[in-house]
This record gives structure tokens, sequence and C-alpha cells, in this order.
């Protein structure tokens, strides 16, 4: 006879979305604690109590009587039956319990799950769960399944799932125009929408508040990573002069760091099956997602395009940086605002940019803590080899400064420094920062195995602040951590060698003479102050200032202006007196 599970230690909403997912199966007909099922999918499933859709197993008791889980251990590994004891906790005839198969979440300034039990190891597809007993025996086993491969929807699926006919009186004013449709539930309510408190904070805003969290560390439905927070959505989109280019499936996250919390959110637009791509042939050698992003909460009010305009500066230098345009969003019909569609920065960008497999790169991302985006500790384990060795040898020394040079890709480095430097980036070294490599050397130009650095999140820059005006010394001075460039760990360190002090002084100083120069640098921002201050105009109104004018938006532009003007004149003289010998 078919029984539904049990689940003990989670709340009821919880209970009912197992019951239907798991209702099915029957139970073991071996006596004892089994593996009733395991789950590395969960995309929307159900999360944990701080709002985590982390891996889970579900342990059953098919016996008579009640049974301890103490003196029992679950692993992923054959080889390490013994990865996780579970606790002292006691299952009834016909119970079942929740196990998270990850580290114990924890979010922000201390809100955690402390009533969840956590493996401290994630599940993979086609690997196996082991229930194992203290002598080693294997109770159970069980293999974990890969994800079904998403049937994409064709465009009349797509229509009949989220009808909508856009306006077309709000296109063809000079800039691109995106309709994001989407269910209002998964946007705006408290349980599932992804825009706005929700029922994350309900829980935990008492608290955050009391704690004085910041922007990024909120307990908000905003503020939740991973993709069982990303929400399916038709995606649509308009060129300049109002013709039609695309209109497909997709699905949207809300990304950003701090970000989030402002009333106008930046979007991650994925596509809908994997191995799709978001938009596909807007831009030459894109990624699979895209951006619409907003300047941050530096410059989204501002000029909303000092990211886009660093990134168009610096599209000869080899830091792969992100193409976009101008555009207006709309959301289910409703204006949401001037945005930036912009390409994302991750591994598929990488391998579109440069050739490489997609699987094979390991991307680090540093902001505070490094961390590798595959979530792999052998690929953060090669960044912090990288990292040990500078801390160790005296790169004055030229055999080790060598040797460095044979694990990084040093004319990559001196562009990617070149630029936080010269667009005085406040909000570098200590946070924004992406390395990547492949992690086995092939036979392409880029798969030498050596790090290379990327650009990316440039908006505290260029006359944002005091702290980035054109007389800002960004070698020593600027930055709102407090470490600049000669603070920097890789920087300061070559910066002892005389090889890399003349090759970097050259660089720079053509960089100066050509791509960073006033007469290559005022006609993009000419150009971009045309294209943005009408629809910029109209979301600043929206969310910030009702009274902003044109001339207000034209002297935040200026500023811009007059930082590119100058620059070059006062960093060559910084240059020499830092770099110089």
């Amino acid at each position: 006879m078919k029984k539904p599970y049990r689940i003990v230690g989670i709340s009821t909403i919880l209970l009912v979305i197992v019951i239907v997912i798991f209702g099915s199966a029957m139970y073991d007909p071996r006596e004892g604690v089994y593996i009733a099922d395991v789950c590395a999918h969960n995309d929307g499933i159900v999360h944990d109590s701080v709002g985590f859709y982390n891996d889970f197993i579900i342990l059953g008791n098919s016996s008579k009587d009640a049974v301890s889980l103490k003196g029992y251990w679950l692993s992923d590994d054959n080889r390490n039956l013994k990865k996780f004891e579970l606790p002292d906790k006691t299952l009834m005839p016909g119970d079942n319990i929740l196990i998270w198969a990850n580290e114990k979440t924890v979010f922000g300034d201390g809100f955690t799950d402390d009533d969840g039990i956590y493996t401290g190891f994630r599940l993979r597809d086609n690997e196996k769960v082991y229930l194992s007993e203290a002598d080693g025996t294997v109770a159970d086993s069980k293999a974990v399944q890969p994800q079904k491969a998403k049937t994409p929807l064709s465009g009349e699926e797509i229509a009949r799932r989220f009808p909508f006919e856009p306006d077309l009186s709000e296109t063809g004013h000079g800039v691109y125009t995106v309709f994001i449709v989407a269910d209002p539930d998964d946007l705006f309510s408290a349980e599932r929408g992804i825009y706005v408190n929700g029922s994350i904070w309900d829980k935990y805003g008492k608290e955050a508040l009391e704690k004085e969290a910041d922007g990024s560390g909120l307990p908000a439905n905003f503020n939740m990573r991973g993709s069982g927070w990303k929400r399916d959505a038709r995606l649509i989109l308009y060129d300049p002069d109002g013709n039609l280019l695309y209109d497909e499936a997709g699905r949207i996250g809300i990304r950003g760091l701090n970000s989030r919390a402002l009333p106008q959110k930046s979007f991650s637009l994925l596509p809908e099956t994997e191995g799709g791509r978001v938009f596909d042939g807007l831009f030459e050698n894109a990624g699979s997602s895209l951006m619409l992003r907003t300047g941050s909460t530096d410059d989204a009010f501002v000029t909303n395009f000092r990211d886009a305009l660093n990134m168009k500066i610096a599209r000869d230098l080899d830091v792969c940086p992100e193409e976009s345009v101008c555009c207006e969003l709309f959301i289910n019909g409703q204006y949401w605002g001037c945005y930036n569609l912009q390409e994302r920065p991750d591994e598929s960008l990488l391998s579109a940019r440069y050739g490489v497999d997609k699987s094979r790169i390991n991307v680090i991302k540093i902001n505070g803590e490094p961390e590798a985006s595959s979530g792999k500790e052998s690929d953060l384990h090669q960044y912090k080899l990288l990292d040990d060795y500078v801390r160790k040898h005296d790169l004055s020394d030229d055999r080790f400064y060598e040797q460095f040079c044979e694990k990084v890709d040093i004319d990559n480095l001196i562009d990617y420094y070149c630029a936080e430097i010269f667009f005085a980036n406040a909000d570098a070294y200590y946070s924004n920062v992406g390395l990547w490599r492949v992690r086995t050397p092939g036979l392409l130009p880029y798969e030498d195995g050596k790090w290379r650095f990327f650009l990316y999140d440039t908006d505290d820059t260029d006359a944002f602040s005091e702290r980035s005006y054109a007389d800002a010394d960004s070698f020593v001075e600027g930055s709102w951590i407090g470490i600049n460039a000669m603070d920097d760990l890789f920087f300061s360190s070559l910066a002892k060698n005389a090889s890399f002090r003349e090759k970097f002084r050259n660089r720079f100083t053509q960089l100066l003479d050509s791509d960073f120069s006033p007469q290559r640098t005022l006609p993009v921002i000419d150009e971009m102050e045309k294209i943005y201050t009408e629809p910029m105009v109209r979301s600043v109104r929206k969310y910030d200032d009702p009274s902003f004018t044109e001339d207000d938006y034209k002297a935040n532009v200026e500023a811009v202006r007059e930082f590119f003007q100058n620059r070059s004149d006062h960093i060559r003289r910084y240059m020499m007196e830092h770099i110089g010998d």
C-alpha cells in the first residue's frame, strides 16, 4: 500500500510541498532508517527558514518502532562514509526527516536557520548518497538522478503562458525598449516574490533593524540567491526605431549587492534552457545571459552610464569589457526606468569571447574574500596558491618575477591595473575583482592555464565623488576601503620589480596617448549624453527627484567630461612619482 511521507522538523507548507512531489513513493521494505529520496536540483521546491533552496536528502523510518538517528552517517563518497554524523533525533514509525545537503546557511549579519540539519556537502548528478552505521556498514544508498532537460517553449506557448501585447507607443524613442512579462506573484507576492521584502523580511526584519543591517545584509526576498529565486518570464526587445528584435521565453532574477535594496532593482536575464542564449546575436561573442543593470547605489540616479562608458573606453584592452546598450524597461506594461542592457561577466561570456570551453573555466570573484563561482574548493585552492606565492616571494627578484609571469598573463594584468587606476575606481582591489583561468591547459591561446583579470562593476569612478576626481592620486588614495593600488598585494609586489615598472610605464603611457586620451574619450561621452538624457530624466523623476531636469542631468555628465579632459595629465605625473625609476 502506498503511503505519503510524514515529515518531521519542517513547516506545514513544506510538508504539503514534499507530499505533492514525493507522495507517490512507497516505504522501503527494509526495517529501520533508509534514504527515501534525494534532490540535487531544488529549483524552487522548498527553501530553508533563511530562504535558500539547498539540495536535500529525505530519510525515513520503515520499521514499526521508533528509531534514533544517533550512530548513523551520511556521505556522497564511498571512500569516506563518515562525512556527516546525524544528530540524536528520533523518528517515529512512518516518519521522515529532511536533511539539507549543503553548508548551514548564514545570511547577512548572522541570520541563520537554527532548526535545520545541514550535511556540509552538496549533491551532484550521477553520484550516490550513502547512509551508513557507526561500524561502516552501508545501511542504504541512492543515486542522484540528473535533471531532465527542459523543452524550450514555442512562440505560441510563450504567448499563451504570458499573454501580453506591448504598447508600441512606448517604443521607437531613440533607445532600446525591453518588456518583461511575468506572473505578478513571482515578482511581488510575500512567499514567491523576488522583488519585494516578502516573507523573509516578515520573519527577520525586526532583528535586522535592531542590528542595523546594510542593503546587502537585509534578510528579504530580493536578497536571496540561487536558482530557486529565479522566475520564468517572457522577454521582448525592440530596437531604438521601434522594430521588434526578440520575443522569447527566459528566466529572471534580481542581481547586485547593496543595489538590491534600491527601489529600482537590476535584473539578470537568463536563458530558459541550458545551452540557450538571451537575445542571441544582439552582441557579438556574447555569453548565454545578460543584465538589465542600473548604475548601482553609486551612479543609478546620477549618469547611470559610468560603468558602460568605462567599458566602451576599454573596449580594445585585454580585460573582457562588457558591451551594453541604453534601454527603457517595462514590467507587465508598467514603466520601470532607464537601464543598461549589458553583457554579464561570467564563464559563458569568457567562453564566447576567448573560445574556451565554459566547463573548463575557473572564475574567482573577490568581494572582501575570494569565491569560486563554481563552488568547487579545488578552484578556490588554485587561486589561494597564487596568492600564497606572491606573499612568500620577493617579486623584485627577476627569478620570482619571471615565475609569476608563468602563472599570470602579465600584459592582461597591466591593462587591468591601468584601467582601474585611470578611472580612479574607489571600489576596487578589495572588491569587484575578477580573475579566470582554464583548469587544464590546452593548445589554444587562452588555454595556457594562466590567470587573467576581467573588468566589471566600475560605477564608483570618473569623478563620482571627491575620491575619484581627475586629480586623485589613485596609486595611493581614493578607495572607500582604504586599499589602493600601492596597497594591493599583486600590484605593490610587482611594483618592486624594475622590469615590471618599465613595462607598466610604457603601456600606461601608450594608453594615455590613445584609448584614454581626451580626443578618444570626449566624443564617446558626447554620444552617451545624447542617448541617455531623455530616458534618465524620466527615470530619476520616477525614483529619486520629481523635479529633476535635463539641465540637472547635463550637469552630472559635465563632471564626467571634466574628469576625462584633465585626467591624463594628472595620472601621468603620479605614475612617474610612484612607478618611475
